[in-house]
């Protein structure tokens, strides 16, 4: 194992766990304010739904992103290890007849 290429996997994993609680503030904060902003606009009763939907909608998109970013860099590490790339298949797609 090349110890370069945990370096630069750990460094992306950490990035990808970074912009997952970014996005889950961001979110959060962004759906709370729309749900203000419409509470304010549309007469309906607040119940104590009011931080449970930015809490959601912060956790669902948090989560979708911080995935989706950890299997790029799950597939980038094996990439690196020369292990399950299309040149590698190729490789011994080409042996093999």
């Amino acid at each position: 194992m090349d110890s370069k290429s945990l370096e630069v996997y750990k460094e992306c994993q950490r990035n990808a766990f970074q912009t997952g609680i970014y996005t889950f503030v961001a979110t959060g904060v962004s759906t709370y304010i729309l749900q203000d902003l419409i509470k304010s606009k549309l007469p309906y009763k607040a119940f104590g739904h009011l931080l449970a939907a930015p809490l959601l909608m912060g956790s669902l998109c948090s989560y979708l992103i911080t995935r989706k970013k950890a299997k790029i860099c799950g597939a980038m590490w094996m990439a690196m290890e020369d292990k399950h790339t299309a040149i590698e298949k190729s490789k011994i797609d080409a042996v093999q007849r």
